[in-house]
């Protein structure tokens, strides 16, 4: 949906746009056959959403100099450093070689590019194909691609301390950009007071779908400021500015709330940076992750160098992660072979748990175990899955004879 329409004809933001669509999406899927997840979509995705790779095209004539070839081999994940983490992957294309047509055809519409040429893409996931950034293969452009101080700050802030972190795209009229701010600052911090954290499930917890106690979670907001006229933030900016359609085309202060592993909600624009959008961003962003599946879910993820499967931090409660374990390590040695099975492959789940430093592994140790399903309460999870399933079911069915009912009528 145009940003300029939305904000212009009614001052409400994007709330109707991309998000008003994804929590249909959501209401749909959980009326067929998706039960809703009760952990905040902020930890959810932290936890549990990849970060999309971007793609870069690599146009070349002929053999790379070894500089060349050091340089694009930090491009993509076959060949980059270890420590070089980034949601990028990169083609090599050899203008001398049998190349695709398509790719031909692409780069004999830049203009002014000096082989050696960087071509910048959204993921595929986003459905935007326009290029984000295009710049000649050196080392300096290949660093301002990958990273830049606001991107790693934000990183940094959602690892540590924020639930999300709302980035301030300034116009570069001061005014104008301190007013935003200080609007956007004040309402943040009160929505840290006002918004409630959804009461997590224990199921949620049993399967674990939470992997830090309930105790930890908390709503923290923080704000940062990029400047367009930054030279180390081009390639970010340029990000945010194509997300949606006619972002480039507007003068005016733009905020992106930005979570998880760098997922950018979408834009709230001049008028569109008022308490309602921001509280309902903000609401969205604490509330229970109802649609698990990422791709239906608003947003797009930003390029962000960070290795946020070896820094996302599992702090668990183990007793409050696998409450049935009490239960089996109080088994009578004389108890059933299946249950002394069981206590056994529990034993060894803690012992993996206490082996890995911050326990990242516990919920696949738990998985494993089968502790969830324990002989104590085996019974009673299996019915009370097979209880909402055939509720479940119903009301679809109801549905449907209504439906069919209905139309049967008006024909």
């Amino acid at each position: 949906m145009p940003v300029s329409s939305r904000i212009h004809s009614n001052g409400r933001g994007a709330i109707f746009g991309p998000l008003g669509v994804a929590l249909a999406v959501c209401l749909a899927a959980f009326a067929v056959n998706a039960p809703a997840c009760s952990v905040p979509v902020y930890r959810y995705a932290l936890e549990r959403w990849a970060a999309d790779p971007y793609g870069v095209l690599v146009f070349h004539r002929g053999e790379l100099s070894e500089e060349q070839r050091k340089l694009a081999d930090r491009l993509s994940p076959n060949t980059r450093e270890e420590s070089d983490t980034v949601n990028l992957q990169a083609h090599i294309a050899d203008l001398d070689s049998d190349l695709d047509p398509k790719l031909r055809e692409l780069w004999e519409k830049q203009k002014d590019a000096s082989l050696p040429w960087m071509m910048l893409y959204y993921p595929t996931q986003s459905g935007i194909q326009e290029v984000v950034w295009s710049g000649e293969l050196t080392d300096a452009n290949v660093n301002r691609m990958i990273d830049s101080p606001a991107r790693r700050e934000i990183a940094r802030r959602l690892l540590t301390v924020n639930s999300a972190v709302w980035a301030l795209l300034e116009t570069g009229d001061k005014e104008r950009d301190d007013a935003a701010a200080r609007l956007l600052d004040e309402r943040i911090a009160l929505l840290e007071k006002e918004l409630k954290l959804p009461e997590i499930a224990a199921q949620d917890v049993a399967e674990g779908l939470l992997n830090i106690p309930e105790t930890q979670l908390k709503i923290s907001f923080s704000s940062v400021r990029v400047s367009r006229k930054d030279p180390a933030e081009a390639v970010f900016v340029e990000q945010l500015l194509g997300m949606e359609p006619d972002l480039h085309e507007l003068r005016e202060p733009m905020v992106f709330p930005i979570f998880g592993r760098g997922r950018a909600l979408y834009a709230l624009v001049g008028a569109g940076i008022n308490a309602e959008n921001i509280r309902d961003a903000g609401s969205f962003l604490i509330g229970p992750c109802s649609c698990q599946v990422k791709e239906q879910n608003p947003g797009v993820d930003v390029l962000m160098a960070a290795n946020w499967d070896k820094l996302v931090q599992f702090q668990v409660d183990v007793d409050k992660e696998l409450p049935p374990l009490s239960g089996f390590l109080a088994m009578n040695e004389d108890a059933e072979e299946s249950a002394a099975a069981a206590s056994e492959t529990a034993d060894s789940a803690v012992e993996a748990v206490d082996a890995s430093d911050g326990m990242e592994n516990v919920a696949e140790a738990a998985a494993d175990s089968d502790v969830a399903t324990a002989p104590d309460s085996e019974g009673e999870v299996a019915a009370s899955s097979n209880v909402g399933l055939l509720l479940i079911g119903a009301m679809t069915a109801l549905v449907l004879l209504v439906g069919f009912f209905l139309f049967g009528r008006n024909s």
